[in-house]
């Protein structure tokens, strides 16, 4: 009878030993699909995510082709104005010197008008005593 007790000793340890074994396993299982679940959201986020970053990938390559039209456009306008700058200067320096021209010009006309006048006055002068002169001999 001692043996027989012994043995259901054993076996209801066993059985306790079983029990707690299949209360951590049925633990674990509950943790493991915890854990699925997670990782299911957390695909879900990733690809999400991913989806996100190739769209915005994709928005900054745009971007950046905008960007480098633009600072084509830039240099190609500072190009543009550095050379009407340069022809501006060259006009403005033109017209200075047509300036400066126009007044030579209108000066030396002005000594000329001068010099025909003295020239007429001195011709008169001598046609008038050229007249005086011829009408002395007349007489």
């Amino acid at each position: 009878a001692g043996s027989a007790a012994a043995e259901a000793g054993r076996l209801a340890e066993v059985h306790r030993s079983l029990n707690v074994r299949r209360v951590h396993v049925v633990s674990l299982e509950a943790e493991l699909n915890h854990c699925i679940d997670r990782i299911k959201f957390s695909t879900g986020i990733h690809e999400k995510q991913q989806r996100e970053i190739a769209s915005l990938r994709a928005d900054i390559e745009q971007q950046a082709t905008a960007s480098r039209q633009a600072l084509r456009r830039r240099a190609d306008f500072e190009e543009q104005f550095e050379h009407a700058e340069q022809e501006a200067s060259d006009l403005s320096r033109k017209a200075k010197t047509e300036q400066l021209r126009a007044t030579m010009l209108r000066e030396a006309f002005e000594q000329e008008q001068n010099r025909v006048g003295e020239s007429l006055a001195t011709a008169e002068a001598f046609v008038s005593d050229l007249v005086v002169a011829t009408e002395g001999t007349r007489r």
